[in-house]
């Protein structure tokens, strides 16, 4: 025998209670009219209530049946929207657990077809005077023999590395530039019994080599800008962090200068002190918001000086604007103490 969920008797007991309380109403109503009826007609044989207000009533109380079938219908409705909606977060929940799987999978795949075993690359000297690294390189195959050779290419340097005893490791350096350019994904090229094989790896600090030796400014602020009848409308937040992946070299905490060029007017102020420190580290930030004159052919600047231990100058442009050009344009060079410009 089929039995009948709740999710059916439970619409079913409210549509009995809703006709039930219709018909209560009902009578109340007609015994209303017809009370009222026998007190104007004074008891008299043919006196009740008018055929139009019973033919009212019943039609309030068939509104009132219908408005409680159409609310019955909408819960109905809404909970199967929220049914729905609970299927698809499952679903979306499903779908973003696949894809992390198979994301794995796939690197599982990379590191099962890779050539490689582990690689370093590791930072060694640093020649001030020549403004020149050594840059230390370890590559471990997966497979090498007595006749295995490897090699690490990165942009114009190709080095050849030795087996390191006899195990199955290679190492090797070369020299580079302070400044120098690398490609994002240097080589590994290892050829075993006259057979070559190569494979890019994914390391990106060689093109920030720099920052491995001597401090640097970065900016990070932003805001918008808007040139119009000789007004630069500006609402731009210049934020600048003084830091250093060295253990050695740093800014020196006094005499920064932030200087402003406005329409062709130039101030310079000392920030030393207005600087956030944590220990070699540090960071300050100002708004420019307003309207300001800059007429053709002149700039909106916002350039900071400062000095590393290394006697290196840092001038950091974070903003250049003029009223053909309402965006930052950042410009960033070094100087020796010479004052020869290294980058």
């Amino acid at each position: 025998m089929r039995t009948v969920g709740f999710k059916v008797i439970a619409p079913v007991l409210i549509v009995l209670a809703v006709v039930a309380l219709a018909v209560i109403i009902y009578l109340f109503i007609y015994r209303s009219r017809v009370n009222k009826a026998l007190a104007s007609g004074g008891g008299k044989d043919g006196a009740g209530p008018e055929p139009g207000s019973v033919g009212r009533s019943g039609l309030i109380i068939a509104l009132i049946v219908i408005l409680g079938i159409v609310l019955i219908r909408m819960a109905n409705i809404g909970s199967k929207l929220d049914s729905a909606n609970q299927m698809l977060s499952t679903q979306n929940n499903q779908i973003m657990e696949i894809r992390s799987q198979l994301a794995d999978l796939e690197d599982k795949l990379d590191a099962q077809e890779s050539i490689i075993a582990e690689y370093s690359i590791d930072y060694g000297s640093f020649d001030r005077q020549s403004q020149t690294a050594n840059i230390l390189v370890s590559v471990t195959p997966k497979s090498a023999d007595s006749s295995t050779e490897v090699s690490f290419i990165a942009g114009s340097h190709t080095v050849k590395l030795e087996r390191t005893g006899t195990g199955s490791r290679f190492s090797g350096s070369f020299t580079a530039g302070l400044f120098e350019k690398f490609p994002d994904e240097p080589e590994i090229v290892i050829t075993t019994g006259g057979t070559s094989r190569s494979e890019r790896i994914e390391y990106y600090e060689l093109n920030d080599l720099r920052l491995h030796y001597i401090p640097a400014i970065m900016y990070s602020g932003g805001g918008s800008a808007s040139y119009s009848g000789g007004k630069l409308d500006l609402n731009w937040e210049v934020q600048l962090d003084f830091f250093s992946k060295s253990e050695t070299a740093e800014f020196l905490k006094d005499g920064i200068i932030l200087k402003t060029e406005i329409g062709g007017k130039t101030e310079e102020k000392d920030i030393s002190g207005d600087i956030t420190w944590n220990d070699a580290w540090g960071r300050y930030s100002i708004p420019f918001k307003g309207k300001y004159a800059v007429e053709k052919g002149q700039h909106f600047t916002v350039t900071v000086t400062a000095k590393d231990n290394m006697g290196n100058t840092h001038v950091f442009v974070a903003l250049d604007l003029t009223e053909d050009r309402p965006a930052p344009e950042e410009i960033y060079h070094i100087y020796d103490a010479a004052g020869k410009q290294l980058d």
